[in-house]
């Protein structure tokens, strides 16, 4: 059996070699429990762990379903579960801004039964899914991506110095209750 073009013993032994057999097999339990059939499970758990040498491992998944439907006898298109697509119902909103969607993708990378439904817009499902897929991924999402959404150090001092608890106010409330019940016993 091929795994999206690959001999299934062929990608055992890479995920096994870069170290994302544990990862592989969380998601692909996830699927399992979602309802996805076993081999499909497998098939969609592994699109998320591509070689590194592919330049384009979402491309290669559609060929080779549309490839799989042709040999099945189904029209193009037709397959309800494709790796990385879901219907567009499956998401909160038809998009939103680039800065909600890293600060979402930053929040939800580590929580394993996240799903299409609770992401606040499919570019920020898609941008995890692709977060995910790779350890090179995710370590250029966080130097790449997250970090452009930081605040320099100049804007963090200048919000701290503009940040006010009301320490000061409280402060001068209780001072002036003191005059206050001074001038009432005078």
């Amino acid at each position: 059996m091929d795994v999206l073009g690959e001999p299934k013993a062929k990608f055992k032994v890479r995920v096994t070699h870069e170290g994302n057999v544990a990862r592989f097999e969380k998601v692909k339990k996830g699927l399992v429990q979602r309802g996805v059939p076993g081999d499909e499970a497998y098939e969609e758990a592994a699109a998320r762990f591509p070689p590194h040498d592919d330049p384009d491992p979402v491309g290669r998944a559609r060929a080779l379903r549309r490839s799989e439907d042709r040999k099945a006898g189904k029209q193009a298109g037709s397959s309800p579960h494709v790796p990385g697509q879901h219907p567009a119902s499956a998401f909160k909103a038809k998009n939103s801004d680039p800065v909600s969607v890293v600060r979402w993708v930053a929040a939800n990378l580590a929580i394993s039964d996240v799903r299409p439904c609770d992401a606040i817009s499919s570019e920020a499902w898609r941008m995890r899914e692709w977060a995910l897929s790779s350890r090179a991924n995710e370590g250029e999402f966080w130097r790449q991506i997250y970090s452009k959404i930081m605040p320099s150090r100049a804007e963090i001092d200048d919000s701290a110095a503009r940040h006010d608890d009301g320490g000061d106010l409280l402060e001068l409330h209780d001072r002036l209750l003191k005059l206050q019940s001074e001038a009432e016993a005078a």
